[in-house]
């Protein structure tokens, strides 16, 4: 949520978090919506064979992403995740910048960053470990593209407290556990 205060930070970054802030707050209050008495359906997609059932539905775009968030710690590179959607490289970087308003590997690093930033904040692990979880196997590269972002190194970031959301009773609200 600094981020999203500091106004300090570039609109591609504010842009990022605050989607990543609602969609993991959608998972939280969909549920809610979509009751068992409702004629909407509950359960997500059926996955079968690692893909879902219609890939159609969520794009080329949102298949990158999805390989790019469950395989986060791989070496990506645009070649690789064009093979993998079977797009040409210039074909896919056109549709991210287009779709998601960045090239592939900078939404990777707002990936990694993120989940970089909340192994930081939510464990013990260090700071090597996160960065490797990540994908980065330079913890300095990890350090420099969070300082990047967040003005301060991630131990600094770690001793520092930060806000927890409350639903309307006072209860803490996981966000980070329900993008799990």
């Amino acid at each position: 949520m600094s981020v999203l205060r500091s106004g300090t930070h570039s609109p591609e970054v504010v842009a990022t978090h605050t989607l990543e802030l609602l969609a993991r707050w959608m998972r939280l209050l969909l549920p809610t919506f979509l009751d068992e008495g409702s004629d909407t359906p509950t359960t997500p997609w059926t996955p079968i064979n690692g893909r879902l059932t219609d890939t159609g539905s969520i794009g080329y775009i949102g298949r990158a992403i999805q390989l790019l968030r469950g395989r986060i710690a791989e070496p990506w590179t645009v070649g690789a995740l064009s093979r993998e959607l079977s797009l040409s490289r210039t074909h896919l970087t056109r549709m991210f910048v287009q779709h998601a308003g960045a090239a592939p590997m900078r939404l990777l690093t707002e990936l990694r960053l993120t989940e970089f930033a909340r192994l930081i904040e939510e464990t013990d692990i260090s700071v090597m470990r996160a960065a490797s979880e990540v994908g980065w196997s330079d913890p300095r590269v990890a350090s420099h593209w969070f300082r990047r972002r967040y003005g301060i190194t991630p131990t600094q970031y770690r001793r520092t407290p930060h806000t927890v959301p409350e639903d309307r009773q006072g209860h803490a609200i996981s966000v980070n556990d329900s993008a799990r």
